[in-house]
């Protein structure tokens, strides 16, 4: 390009990134509420961008370098930043996944291709030790005893975590460089494979073939990129049971614009997604789609409301039809002493608590949270038809004791009714369950006005701690705690653990004491974990003589 070419080009990339700034301001408008990790940090990049095109258009046009131009990243931040907005219930930008390889993958550190140190896989997934081997019919991973463990980055997580978008916003030019000398290398290969997968068809419609090696030297980039993907998928499942769904995504290139292009494309993400897995060794063909074409944007901005709908039920409170992605919660779910204070809480069985009832600032803003988005609805969302409702021994015990200090009168009884322990209950026999819920109903707004836990009080069971983890070895960041801080971290881990090693979905309000423990490495990064807004035990607050449960 001639300089001035140059110039026209680094203006249009300007104008081009001025637009995706205004669309990505004008979808947080309309989706106040979501709280999307990595979001501030991509917004970040989308400015930094901005900067350095409004510095180039303003260079004199002989100053310009080629590179300025080719290396711009507006057209994948303007495919990322679409994807975004049209995205629904998104929970994270560029978000980076752990994975080891499966026996049949070989894949060597570099910038595409990043390892992770020795001290960030004490939180990975559980992996089989591989053995090594001089045997040539042992998978070549195997035999190398490749036991490094890798990140991927996951350009766009969506519903809830259910959906994973990777995004290619090269050209055609681009990516057939990418696959150049590559055209031949593993035809045999793929007409081996497919004769196999079409014999396993036949006589084995379950089963599917057996995974092709890839390696650097054998396959191109895209081949080890699906493979990895996958691979992170079944280690980084959703609430431990469900595999993330993959797409890929390249927007920098039409359908049907080079047909030699789409097949080896295809021809890759085939062989890519037919991988081992680290759990079981099982092997898997892992759904994968391949979208080609540029991401479009809708023209009505206050249109892409990614948040999800309310439930008319509960109108004019803000109740989600759907509480995240609670129907792949576990069918037992756990809970932290978190939810116990909220489902015990005087604040949660009032409907609109008024706020002036408080002199402190906690409770005044926990019930002015309560008029728009109250809990007690979600929590009885998310409990109904599951098998069972547990909690830890160690939460149980420093749930009494807090319920025991600091709760007020109906909110000690609450639960006293609600926990069950077998090593301390007489069992149910001896209690007058029509008194309970007659009292439970009397007690709870929400439940004599709108029917939340109509049924009586949600039954609780205490299950014994399960926290296998090996005591921690000069943890400098745990030195530098007082004694208290130190407890209280080992009991959060402690609780955390039960609900992981149970593989159950945890639900708590502790934020905090969740993110301390993962910064110290003491939770596995694929726990199942849903945090809700927190509600404190209010009731020995209330002024004096208040009567408003009369």
């Amino acid at each position: 390009m001639t300089s001035i070419e140059l110039l026209e080009k680094a203006q249009s990339l300007l104008s081009e990134c001025n637009d995706i700034v205004d669309m990505l301001d004008g979808w947080k408008s309309c989706n106040p509420t979501l709280n999307i990790d990595g979001l501030q940090k991509m917004t970040s990049t989308l400015l930094a961008e901005q900067k350095f095109l409004e510095k180039v258009a303003t260079t004199p046009a002989e100053d310009i370098k080629a590179v300025q131009i080719t290396s711009s990243n507006v057209p994948y931040l303007k495919s990322l930043v679409a994807a975004l907005v049209k995205s629904c219930n998104p929970v994270a930008v560029r978000k980076t996944f752990s994975y080891s390889l499966d026996p049949f993958t070989v894949i060597e550190p570099s910038e595409k291709f990043k390892a992770l140190p020795a001290s960030r896989l004490k939180g990975g997934p559980a992996i089989t030790k591989l053995t090594s081997s001089d045997d040539n019919s042992t998978p070549l991973s195997s035999r190398l005893n490749n036991l490094q463990s890798f990140h991927v980055k996951v350009d766009l997580v969506a519903d809830h975590g259910k959906s994973w978008l990777r995004i290619n916003a090269g050209s055609a030019w681009s990516l057939v460089h990418e696959f150049a000398g590559m055209e031949d290398d593993d035809s045999d290969e793929e007409e081996e494979e497919d004769s196999e997968d079409q014999d396993d068809d036949q006589t084995h419609k379950d089963q599917p073939h057996k995974p092709v090696h890839v390696s650097k030297d054998t396959h191109p980039d895209l081949a080890l990129l699906v493979r990895s993907l996958v691979l992170a998928a079944d280690q980084n499942r959703l609430h431990y049971f469900h595999r993330p769904l993959v797409t890929i995504h390249f927007a920098g290139i039409q359908e049907g614009e080079n047909t030699q292009l789409e097949e080896m494309i295809h021809k890759s993400v085939r062989l890519g997604k037919v991988a081992s897995s680290i759990k079981d060794g099982s092997f898997h063909q892992f759904p994968v789609e391949c979208v080609l074409g540029p991401i479009d944007t809708p023209s009505d901005l206050s249109l892409s409301d990614s948040t999800p709908p309310t439930d008319a039920t509960f109108n004019p409170f803000h109740i989600p039809l759907d509480v995240d992605d609670m129907a792949y919660f576990t069918p037992t779910i756990h809970l932290d002493i978190t939810t116990l204070m909220a489902l015990c809480s005087f604040l949660c069985h009032t409907v609109r608590p008024n706020p002036d009832l408080f002199t402190s600032p906690p409770l005044m803003l926990q019930a002015q949270q309560e008029h728009k988005t109250p809990l007690l609805p979600l929590l009885a969302k998310i409990f109904h038809g599951r098998e069972r409702l547990v909690m830890s021994r160690a939460a149980a015990t420093r749930f009494k004791s807090i319920l025991s200090v600091i709760g007020g009168p109906e909110e000690q009884w609450r639960g006293s009714v609600m926990i069950h322990d077998e090593e301390e209950s007489t069992g149910d026999k001896d209690k007058d369950m029509d008194a309970i819920r007659e009292r439970w109903l009397k007690g709870s707004d929400w439940a004599h006005q709108y029917g939340v836990f109509a049924t009586g009080p949600p039954r609780i069971d205490v299950i014994e701690d399960l926290d296998t983890r090996e005591a921690p070895q000069g943890d400098e960041s745990k030195g530098e705690m007082s004694r208290r801080e130190q407890n209280m971290t080992d009991l959060h881990t402690k609780i955390f653990m039960t609900g992981h090693n149970a593989r159950l979905t945890t639900l708590t309000a502790n934020l905090v004491g969740y993110r301390t423990v993962i910064r110290m490495h003491q939770l596995p990064e694929d726990i199942s974990i849903w945090f809700h807004a927190p509600r404190s035990l209010a009731e020995a607050k209330l002024p004096e003589g208040y009567s408003g449960l009369e």
